[in-house]
């Protein structure tokens, strides 16, 4: 049985593998961050009960470096986490987690590197078990009626847009500033906006207190029931911003637009090849924990961002799926239908690509495996990306069944990789073909030198790739 998750951060892979199979032994599930923002975008998704970090995070060399416990002050104060490094300053170290923090200082621990794994799990095992024990204190004074509130905390507590709003206005994102912006000045916001989805922690939280009579603010760390955060008011902006944006790009002026005729003003604005109105994506990522670490997240990012800039964004849909097993992926295709799979993680030089089984650990899919569920569960797909090392020979086996598909002849890099997949959605985000958005991604490789732009290729058995349009503004 799984005791808890802990969030290893360090530079170094070999350090960081080692431990974790020390940790996994001692029945810890165990993530690996090797970067700062790795660990910012894996704190986003939840479940972590410990972060334990590197105090050199950047540049192991530099005796001045001290962006592992920089990180360790962005992570909430009720996460336990504890700083581990050679080059270890104790009192300097526990002086800046502990400032300000109140009785939270039980949470915090410094251990070096040297003094071996007895003292580390005995240092982790003290944390979890102290972080429990405050968990079961503040559940166990909430009677019913508390507990009725804290239920519909989200509802009843309107403070928590009133408090964020002010500092939103301070970046001209208050909903009275977006309702009131002209399309270039609303361009800016959803820059703006996104940047702030990115790190919604620099806002800080509210934290409330259930009681009898309902939901108070409270500035005491250990005595409160709910923490309220800025993502779903971020969120809600971006979708406000686009919206209005639409609108504009309808054509009419946003201030005597009636909003009831929102959608009609949609359907004006753009056509489309393809019957359905909505192109979906279908994203499927794998980073079993037996592999090397890719920057899998900042691929979709790159996507996420070029899309949201194209003259169709509000045409895209994408689901994301992480850690995808083998037994999940004919499940997503069956429920979503999606227009495009976009696959990224590793593939072999077998020609076999990489999922997780069970335990998180690598299962290879056949070319022929694949070929085979593509030839029953096809739909809706026109095209899938294989953006994978040398997933040429699965590519290949899929274009008997669907129309294009993109896999690479060899290993990509990172780089190349993200390059390319950013470079293909704008292209099809701005109504171009299938060919050409190809295209666009192995010159974007070619821009950056990474010489790798002939890694990808393009497999059209059934078309001609350059009369598949998936959204277009002429008929």
């Amino acid at each position: 049985m799984t005791k808890a998750t802990i969030l290893f951060v360090d530079n170094s892979r070999e350090f960081a593998d080692v431990s974790a199979r020390l940790l996994e032994q001692e029945n810890y599930r165990v993530i690996i961050a090797l970067t700062a923002i790795q660990a910012e975008e894996m704190l986003k998704k939840g479940g972590i009960d410990l972060a334990l970090i590197d105090l050199r995070l950047a540049d192991e060399d530099n005796e001045h470096d001290t962006s592992g416990l920089n990180l360790a002050l962005k992570i909430a104060p009720s996460i336990p986490k504890i700083i581990q490094s050679a080059y270890l300053n104790y009192e300097y170290v526990m002086k800046t987690l502990t400032a300000n923090r109140g009785d939270k200082t039980v949470l915090v621990d410094v251990i070096a590197k040297q003094e071996g794994p007895a003292e580390l799990l005995a240092a982790i095992d003290r944390l979890i078990s102290t972080y429990k024990d405050i968990s079961r204190r503040k559940e166990s004074v909430l009677t019913e009626k508390q507990k009725e509130h804290l239920a519909r905390s989200d509802e009843q507590f309107e403070g928590a847009h009133i408090f964020f709003d002010q500092q939103l206005e301070s970046i001209g994102l208050s909903k009275a500033q977006i309702e009131n912006q002209k399309l270039d000045e609303l361009s800016l916001s959803l820059d703006r906006v996104n940047d702030a989805i990115k790190f919604p922690e620099s806002f800080g939280t509210l934290r409330l207190r259930a009681t009898s009579t309902g939901l108070v603010l409270v500035a005491n760390n250990d005595n409160y029931h709910y923490e309220i955060g800025i993502l779903p008011i971020l969120l809600a902006r971006k979708k406000l911003i686009l919206d209005r944006v639409n609108l504009f790009k309808a054509g009419d002026n946003i201030a005597k637009h009636d909003l009831k005729t929102k959608k009609t003003a949609k359907l004006k604005a753009t056509a489309t090849t393809k019957k359905s109105s909505i192109v979906k994506v279908l994203f499927l990522a794998a980073n079993p924990k037996d592999t090397p670490q890719l920057r899998l997240d900042e691929e979709m990012r790159a996507i996420d961002n070029t899309l949201v800039q194209t003259e169709f964004r509000d045409r895209f849909e994408i689901k994301q799926y992480w850690a995808v097993r083998v037994f999940d992926i004919q499940g997503y295709l069956l429920r979503h239908k999606p227009d495009i799979i976009h696959f990224s993680g590793h593939g072999s030089s077998n020609s076999e690509i990489i999922l997780e089984d069970n335990a998180g650990n690598s299962h290879s899919v056949s070319p022929r495996a694949l070929s085979q569920l593509f030839s029953v569960l096809k739909d809706n797909i026109r095209c899938v990306v294989l953006n994978a090392c040398y997933s040429e020979q699965q590519a290949q086996a899929i274009a008997e069944h669907i129309d294009c598909v993109v896999g690479m002849s060899r290993a990509i890099s990172d780089s190349a990789a993200i390059g390319f997949s950013a470079a293909f959605y704008q292209g099809l985000g701005f109504g171009r073909d299938i060919k050409t958005a190809f295209d666009l991604g192995c010159i974007q490789i070619d821009l950056e030198n990474l010489g790798e732009e002939n890694t990808p290729k393009l497999l059209a058995l059934r078309i001609n790739p350059k009369e598949l349009v998936f959204i277009s503004s002429s008929k």
